[in-house]
């Protein structure tokens, strides 16, 4: 019975997500229709499709999903929203003023009012309470991603349209004139580029890697993480800033985890592995000149005294008491070569 009851239980809660979802991917799909027939299917010169975009994304809409629908749109066929709005009073005398989207405006009158009705308020005529209310564009930041001091975050969003910015808990709340919300959006984007740019070299180079986190492509998505490895322990996160998601791999013996993520990645995110996105580097030959020069022994970071030893072919790393740790094998990122440890435990 207790394997029917957990079943049951699984089946419940599973029900409970589809709806949920359902629901939300209804709501958006309309959001992207209205904006599609409101300014067209360009992102770029349609900042209203382009915020219903990131809501779909949000939500792990897949992609398809959002391509048909914007393609519908576009076409003279496609199911015709309008925006209609009510205003009313809720009980106590709580004014209330309500947006909606609809493809029949009767219907959606008569849920309208009787939702009004049921919690002891009652819907009034267009005109009499709108006078009252500021339509305001709000944006929510988590304050770990904002990456700078709070008044130089400040004075980069006046010129945006900056009208109050608060900070509660681990949030940060900016609000702007609803005229200049596509102007505010595209300035947070700047800045949240800002927060993780790229890294160069002495010579100008650039490299995708800076603040110790690195720009990568798992099955097509753009990530940002980073990967390490001590003994015989191996670890990989990365975090897809156009889903919101985030991954992370941890593992005690050898594993290719950076192909792990594409899989996951391609699972999840509902993409194809593509051989293009893989950022596994290529080995490279070895120098033997280089392989000699680098023998010796060696202080890293997490403490523990290391030899590398050469037999001409390849560089073999071993700890203080003589444990054979793994062969080094070479491998080239950009320009630069350096030396990556492969366990060889399993």
């Amino acid at each position: 019975m207790s394997g029917h009851s957990k079943w049951a239980n699984i089946k419940h809660r599973k029900g409970a997500q589809d709806a949920k979802r359902s629901k939300m991917f209804t709501r958006i799909i309309k959001e992207i229709t209205v904006a599609v027939k409101e300014g067209g299917s360009e992102q770029e010169t349609n900042p209203r499709l382009r915020t219903a975009m990131q809501n779909a994304k949000g939500a792990n809409m897949p992609k398809d999903t959002i391509e048909r629908t914007i393609k519908k749109a576009s076409g003279a066929d496609g199911t015709s929203y309008e925006e209609v709005t009510f205003e009313g009073y809720a009980s106590n005398g709580v004014a209330v003023f309500v947006e909606c989207t609809t493809d029949n405006n009767n219907r959606t009158v008569a849920n309208i009012r009787a939702t009004f009705s049921k919690y002891g308020g009652n819907l009034g005529t267009n005109g009499s309470l709108k006078f009252i209310f500021d339509r305001k564009g709000v944006f929510t930041i988590a304050l770990e991603n904002m990456g700078l001091e709070m008044e130089e975050f400040e004075m980069e969003l006046i010129d945006a349209g900056l009208e109050e910015i608060e900070k509660e808990d681990n949030i940060i709340l900016v609000y702007t004139d609803f005229a200049d919300f596509s102007a505010m959006q595209k300035k947070l984007e700047e800045l949240m580029e800002k927060v993780l740019p790229p890294s160069q070299l002495d010579d100008g180079t650039p490299i995708n890697y800076g603040y110790a986190l690195a720009e990568q492509y798992f099955a097509s998505h753009r990530a940002i993480g980073h990967s390490g490895s001590e003994a015989s322990f191996r670890a990989r996160i990365a975090w897809f800033p156009e889903q919101d998601v985030s991954i992370v791999i941890l593992s005690n013996f050898h594993i290719d985890n950076a192909a792990l993520m594409h899989e996951i990645a391609s699972i999840y995110l509902g993409e194809t592995p593509s051989p293009e996105g893989n950022t596994i580097p290529p080995e490279v030959e070895q120098d033997p000149s280089l392989t000699t020069a680098l023998e010796g022994s060696y202080l890293p970071e997490f403490g523990r005294l290391i030899t590398l030893t050469s037999d001409q072919e390849q560089l073999i790393w071993s700890e203080q008491d003589g444990t054979v740790i793994s062969e080094i094998i070479f491998q080239k990122i950009n320009i630069i070569n350096f030396f990556h440890f492969f366990n060889v435990y399993s």
